[in-house]
């Protein structure tokens, strides 16, 4: 703090009356609060230029306002409701009942009342975390800006500071970020123009998160559930205590091999909070390829739910930072409220409307089956040593289910080589733990004389060598099993065809009719051409 100078001696030189004492200690007391106002100011200055967050204002207080306190109301039946003031946004119902804001007690907690946060890089490969709260509404940079149709624009200027001592120092340099709020048949749609972020030169966006402390929830909650993309779909108790705490990180559309940021299997782009019987629910929409949903309820109750996009891969190989093809559209998540709804088929619901709208499925009614399929995914074995379902049993549940009147079975049979989950296309030699060739010849036979099918699972991204890439085909069952996940090296793209052979060659051995492929559905690729982002590929 060498640039403030007080002089201590002018006031001695006054000292002549009664008073001069009580002057000492006055002007005393006076530097010591303007040194100490000083250092709020200038010691972020001095932060060292690795630290990863720099939330150096004083943040907005978490509050739950009420109704009347937010001074922008979008909506018509349901209220989604923004206060200039504290940049805090609600969403309330028709009788100003407030079911979630932005800035409550638990996002506070969590450190995630904010209406966004963001991670940057600088053209060093330092990392910079900063929030729309603290880093922006603080200093008064929230500036409001005109849209198109129902709805408004928010440009938060964020203050980042770096260490003075560099040569490319960034003091005094800010960030804008703009975000619109825009509102249609009572959902409101929250996204950021990526290509309209304003960065000091050589920075980028590696993360953004939207919204993170909306579905935060406090110990002690009740009729607080969490719904999440966990395979079909899984309804969370957020108020139930437990033994230890639940985390999922859940990434949308699987993950990607050229970063390991991204390890579960196929999702869908949603997430949900039902409070009191008031469900909100979350559609990512723009931006969903490049999502990872976030959700932990600690042991005594509570939690939060969120989503990041990564719009810039990043990875350290060898100490150094390797960075993907950013991504420069938009991103954005729509939210949608339902009152006294009945939970998972309500948002299932929306879910399914929203990705027929957008052509991810088809809205047409499918009558080619006169009986729909039912379809059983039966692991073998792990390592194929240790027997989890043998081939005699994998028939006895095909024969059970139909004489309980389920039809059309579709058994789908996986781990049931030498290798277990580990066996690549073109060398499948059945486990002898199973019951070896003769009984999965007979388990094949049986399932026919019923009237279902089997299908063998083959695998054409493994390749035979062990060498090159690793990846977790089999992740989500692995998970399901309790175990670590299968480290599969993975072929090269030009070895895809050759692989496919080997497929074909496999059925026609082992005289099977069906295969079910282990193809590249659940892995996308961003580093085959370059200029390619996850978003692209979609």
């Amino acid at each position: 703090m060498c640039c403030m100078n007080y002089n201590f001696y002018s006031v001695g030189e006054n000292m002549k009356n009664k008073h001069s004492k009580t002057k000492i200690i006055i002007a005393v007391v006076a530097v010591v609060l303007v040194a100490a106002i000083a250092g709020v100011i200038f010691v972020p200055a001095f932060i060292n230029k690795k630290a990863n967050n720099f939330n150096y204002g004083n943040p907005a207080t978490a509050q739950e306002l009420a109704f009347n306190q937010y001074d922008k109301r979008l909506g018509d039946d349901v209220f989604f409701l923004y206060d200039s003031k504290t940049s805090v946004l609600g969403i309330a119902l028709s009788d100003g009942q407030v079911v979630a804001g932005s800035q409550n007690r638990a996002a506070s907690e969590n450190a995630l009342a904010t209406l966004f946060t963001i991670r940057l890089r600088d053209r060093n490969g330092n990392s910079y975390s900063m929030d729309s709260s603290s880093n922006s509404v603080a200093f008064g940079g929230a500036e409001e800006y005109e849209t198109e149709g129902t709805g408004f624009g928010i440009k938060y200027t964020l203050y980042p500071v770096a260490d003075v001592k560099e040569k490319d120092s960034v003091k005094n340099k800010t960030v804008c970020v703009p975000v619109l709020f825009s509102c249609e048949n009572n959902a409101l749609r929250v996204s950021v123009d990526v290509a309209q972020i304003q960065l000091p030169d050589g920075w980028f966006v590696e993360k953004l998160s939207i919204l993170p402390g909306l579905f935060s929830v406090s110990s002690g909650s009740r009729n607080v559930f969490y719904t999440v993309p966990d395979g079909c779909g899984a309804q969370i108790d957020v108020g139930a205590k437990s033994e230890k705490p639940l985390i999922l990180d859940l990434n949308v559309y699987g993950e990607d091999v050229a970063f390991y940021d991204y390890s579960e299997g196929a999702v869908l782009p949603f997430f949900a909070l039902t409070k009191n019987g008031v469900t909100v629910n979350t559609v990512i929409e723009d931006g969903d390829a490049l999502s990872r949903i976030t959700c932990k309820r600690f042991e005594n109750g509570g939690g939060y739910l969120y989503n990041t996009f990564t719009i810039t891969p990043c990875s350290t190989v060898d100490g150094r930072l390797v960075r993907g093809e950013g991504y420069e559209g938009v991103v954005s998540q729509l939210y949608m409220v339902a009152e006294n709804n009945d939970g998972y088929n309500t948002i299932a619901a929306q879910v399914r409307d929203n990705l027929t709208a957008r052509n991810y499925l088809n809205g047409a009614e499918n009558t080619t089956f006169s009986d729909y399929p039912f379809f059983i995914n039966v692991i073998g074995s792990v390592d194929g040593k240790d027997e989890l379902t043998a081939f005699e049993s994998a028939a006895e549940i095909t024969a059970l289910l139909k004489s309980r009147g389920v039809r059309n079975i579709a058994l789908r049979y996986t781990g049931y080589g030498k290798k277990g989950l580990d066996t690549p296309a073109g060398s499948v030699i059945a486990s002898d733990a199973l019951g070896g060739s003769d009984a999965m010849k007979s388990l094949k036979t049986e399932i026919i004389e019923q009237g279902n099918s089997l299908y063998l699972d083959a695998n054409i991204l493994v390749e035979k060598s062990g060498m090159g890439k690793k990846t977790a085909i089999y992740d989500e069952t692995s998970r399901f099993l309790g175990v670590l996940p299968s480290g599969f090296s993975l072929s090269d793209s030009g070895d895809i065809n050759g692989n496919i052979g080997n497929v074909y060659k496999f059925a026609t051995d082992t005289q099977t009719a069906k295969i079910c492929l282990n193809d590249g559905a659940s892995v996308l690729y961003t580093d085959l051409k370059g200029d390619i982002t996850r978003q692209a590929m979609m």
